[in-house]
């Protein structure tokens, strides 16, 4: 059986080896050099694990990176964070930048500020406060972002909210319900998303749509409402389709 080494606490600039300790501290610059496990981790300063992190809690005010992946109970990052590998667990909370290499699997993953993941995200439920950019697909039960999004490939989900602020790119939607609506005009948005809001995607298809500033090739759905500011090339529908007049619909067809 592995003992653990205790705790770690770094205020200063400092590192030590990786292992198996109770807690983990970084309240300077400090690094530990090899793979991690611990009850909780807490960086407020500038702080790197350099290997595999996995602990219960992560607590991130600061600058910290992971030069593995992570396996977590909990993360909160309040600062800026960088995992060069994956991240696994129960919880990720970011109200600041974080930045994953890899793919994510989460239960709860919130993030208000700016979010880049390089491969895909599975999860529960995804919320998005200001910027998301993702390499891969999005695979949860509930989506709800209010800002801009880059999602490269397939965006799928139960329950798909979307305010738009910026511009938001999905490859493709699928879905139960997706509701997506234009931001209403704030000056401290304004800041940040100049252009206007707008989606853009190639296919939606979803069981019940409602659409506002949509540019998309094919939508297809059961009963189907086409808001204002909309260009769509095709519409397949099942049981009703209503257009509002200051939107464009090229082709329209009951399947």
């Amino acid at each position: 059986m592995t003992t653990k080494r205790g705790n770690i606490s770094i205020s200063g600039s400092g590192k030590a080896t990786g292992g198996l300790y109770e807690a983990i501290k970084i309240s300077g610059s400090g690094r530990i050099e090899g793979a991690v496990e611990a009850e909780t981790v807490t960086i407020s300063g500038a702080g790197a694990i350099e290997g595999d992190l996995k602990a219960n809690s992560v607590k991130i005010s600061g600058s910290g990176k992971v030069t593995g992946s992570a396996d977590v109970g909990e993360m909160r990052i309040s600062g800026s964070g960088k995992i060069l590998g994956d991240v696994r667990g129960g919880s990720l909370h970011v109200s600041g930048s974080c930045h994953v290499q890899g793919s994510m699997r989460v239960g709860e993953l919130s993030t208000s500020g700016s979010a880049q993941v390089g491969q895909d995200v599975h999860a529960q439920s995804a919320r998005f406060l200001g910027f998301a950019q993702i390499g891969g697909q999005v695979e949860v039960e509930r989506f709800y972002a209010s800002g801009a999004f880059h999602i490269e490939k397939l965006l799928s989900a139960d329950v798909i909210e979307v305010k738009l602020w910026g511009h938001c790119y999905a490859g493709e939607i699928g879905g139960g319900k997706i509701d997506i609506r234009k931001g209403e005009t704030r000056w401290w948005f304004l800041r940040w998303f100049r252009s206007g809001g707008a989606l853009e995607t190639n296919t939606i298809e979803v069981d019940e749509i409602s659409l506002e500033a949509t540019t998309a090739k094919i939508v297809r759905g059961k009963r189907v409402a086409i808001g204002p500011e909309c260009h769509i090339e095709r519409v397949e529908y099942s049981e009703s389709l209503q257009i509002d007049p200051k939107s464009v619909v090229k082709e329209q067809v009951k399947v």
